[in-house]
């Protein structure tokens, strides 16, 4: 009886035993996991955060009026603005353009060909 006792509580303890470290093995494969996708998550993090900030500094060039401007006339079709001198109006250039001498066609010839 004394040996059945002996033997019975070697096989209890060891089932224990075997329990625990199958137990610490399972929580210890669960803590790598976590580690790792703790570590995966950081990474995605710190990259969104990058992207956060060159978003907030393009949200930032996109509020200023040059670019409001830049977008305006591209949607428009519309060229860059001409400066104009002070009493300068767009006719006076038209104006200017006009007042140029015709020159006739042989008159063309011959300055392509003679000079």
């Amino acid at each position: 009886m004394k040996d059945f006792k002996h033997k019975f509580f070697y096989v209890i303890f060891s089932l224990v035993t075997l329990s625990l470290v199958v137990s610490l093995s399972r929580q210890l494969v669960i803590h790598y996991r976590l580690n790792r996708q703790l570590a995966e998550k950081n990474d995605e993090l710190s990259l969104l955060q990058e992207r956060n900030l060159a978003l907030k500094k393009t949200l930032e060039g996109a509020k200023s009026q040059k670019f409001l401007d830049e977008q305006a006339r591209k949607l428009l079709g519309i060229g860059s603005p001409v400066a104009l001198e002070e009493g300068e109006t767009i006719q006076d250039e038209k104006e200017a353009e006009e007042k140029e001498p015709e020159v006739p066609n042989y008159q063309k010839w011959l300055n392509l060909f003679m000079y």
